[in-house]
Parts: C-alpha cells; sequence; structure tokens
C-alpha cells in the first residue's frame, strides 16, 4: 500500500468519527493499526501474547482500564485495555481480538478501539512497553 493510500484511509476514517465514541485521538473507531513485524505460531512471543489477553479480559471492568507485561525479552508483550461505553466489556474485547486474530494473526503489535451498537473498547499490545499513563485519561470519557 502506498504512503498517500495509507494517508487517505487515515483522512477517510477520521471525517466520520465520533467525539463523543470515548476512542483515543490518535486512533480512528474501528480502525486497526498492527505492526508488520511478525511472529511465528506457538512461539514464546504468542504465548506470552495469549497470555497477557487473558489477564485484560479477566481484569478489564467496565469503564476502567487492565494492563499488564509478561515474558522475558526478546518475547515481552504489553497490553492495555479499557472498556469505554455499554455493559458487555468482555464480549467487546473478545471481538476486538477476533478481529485482531483475521487481520493481523502474528502481528507482534496491534491497537484497535471497536465501536459496535452497544459498547466501546480499546485494546492494545506491543512488543515493546509503551506508557499506559498517557492512556489512562480515557477512562474519564466513559460517562454517556
Amino acid at each position: 500500500m502506498t504512503l498517500l493510500a495509507i494517508i487517505l484511509l487515515l483522512i477517510h476514517a477520521m471525517s466520520f468519527g465520533d467525539a463523543s465514541d470515548g476512542c483515543p485521538d490518535d486512533i480512528g473507531t474501528n480502525l486497526m493499526y498492527y505492526n508488520t513485524g511478525n511472529t511465528s505460531l506457538g512461539s514464546p512471543f504468542q504465548q506470552n501474547w495469549l497470555d497477557v489477553y487473558q489477564v485484560l479480559l479477566d481484569h478489564a471492568p467496565q469503564a476502567v482500564s487492565s494492563e499488564f507485561s509478561h515474558g522475558q525479552s526478546p518475547n515481552t508483550v504489553s497490553g492495555f485495555a479499557l472498556c469505554i461505553k455499554g455493559s458487555n466489556c468482555k464480549g467487546c474485547l473478545q471481538t476486538i481480538k477476533a478481529n485482531l486474530d483475521r487481520a493481523a494473526p502474528l502481528s507482534k503489535g496491534a491497537r484497535l478501539c471497536m465501536k459496535t451498537s452497544t459498547d466501546v473498547c480499546y485494546m492494545r499490545y506491543e512488543a515493546y512497553s509503551f506508557n499506559f499513563n498517557c492512556l489512562q485519561g480515557l477512562s474519564s470519557s466513559s460517562s454517556s
């Protein structure tokens, strides 16, 4: 994909964004970003991502974030999840995971802010540590 096509895609996605959806400003709603670096099926990185995902899924209650890092370098995975609106946090995060698995199954990092008819949630994982604190303010946008 050319740089121009990517820029046009981002502009298109931003023009249809809803400022009240609670998604981070740097990511369009229902627009996935993922790394081009890949891991392999059954690798330590992939297992660490599955472990991080399970912790995020178990600990991301409504309007509160969950963050977790797991594994030893170079296979460390850092993850963050936030349920912004709605009552089905777990289902929303499971939908994100299914979309990540379909679009970028072996990517070493991805993020998606998903908006359904009833819920808004956000999940990110990376092969490096990132600043969770910069995303903490998102939970304040959960009131509706």
